[in-house]
């Protein structure tokens, strides 16, 4: 999907929309962060694809065992809103140094905390942002593959997959629409945006375990768990976190 598409998108939804701005960490990625399995460690890079306006990003930033945090964006508005809502939160508690590169901007917090905003397209060219080496601990998406072709989609979760270090984890949320409710499109700055390949439950179950051994649903649409409502239609939360970056084995 183009840059100016997302652009599109986020100006459309901007602050005010509860659904995508709702002032506040996801609870989902709240209680992973709290998970006991976190509770020894004080070192985690975390990365967050569609970081948004960078709440959930923000509320990792702030937690003792993540020490990185790489939030990418494909849309520059949005994007610039995250760091804009980063540096304003930490600015009377922390000293912050800024510096640059051709991946895009970090914030280096007390000397010891980083956080870089990547300004970047989602599926195809993604390959090189990030480089290969598995130096990610926690991969977070929300409410980014809903907007993406099942190509992009696969592409991205594999290279997702190249990132996580041993024992890392990828936690998913996407908003599934419900059995027989489809969603409208809307023009948005001269383009046609919003969810354009939602999927099933089972479809987004399946698109994960195409490239994870592991994975666990912990909320299921079907059950019509986190209900929400946007633009007249019902949408429900399916949460699914994915462990074992082991290859799979080969199917004769």
């Amino acid at each position: 999907m183009r840059l100016s598409v997302w652009d599109a998108y986020y100006n459309h939804y901007a602050e005010n929309d509860v659904l995508w701005n709702r002032g506040m960490a996801d609870e989902s990625l709240v209680n992973e962060i709290l998970n006991d399995r976190w509770a020894h460690r004080t070192d985690l890079t975390f990365l967050e694809i569609g970081c948004g306006l960078g709440h959930d990003s923000l509320y990792t930033l702030l937690q003792p065992i993540i020490m990185n945090v790489i939030c990418l964006e494909p849309s520059s508005s949005a994007l610039h809103s995250a760091m804009v809502r980063v540096r304003v939160a930490l600015s009377n508690i922390s000293t912050i140094i800024t510096t640059r590169d051709d991946r895009g901007t970090t914030f280096v917090i007390d000397g010891v905390k980083r956080v870089t905003f990547v300004h970047a397209a989602l599926g195809v060219n993604f390959s090189t942002i990030l480089g290969s080496e598995p130096l990610i601990d926690l991969v977070w998406i929300r409410s980014v593959l809903q907007h993406l072709c099942d190509a992009d989609a696969h592409f991205i979760l594999s290279y997702v997959k190249t990132l996580l270090r041993p024992g890392g984890r990828l936690v998913v949320k996407e908003f599934i629409f419900c059995p027989g409710v489809k969603p409208e499109p809307f023009v948005a700055c001269g383009q046609m945006v919003g969810p354009q390949h939602t999927r099933p439950s089972a479809t987004f179950a399946q698109l994960l375990r195409d490239h994870y051994r592991s994975c666990e649903i912990t909320q299921s649409s079907m059950q019509s768990l986190c209900t929400l409502k946007t633009n007249s239609s019902t949408v429900c939360a399916d949460v699914i976190s994915c462990t074992d970056n082991a290859p799979k084995p080969v199917r004769g």
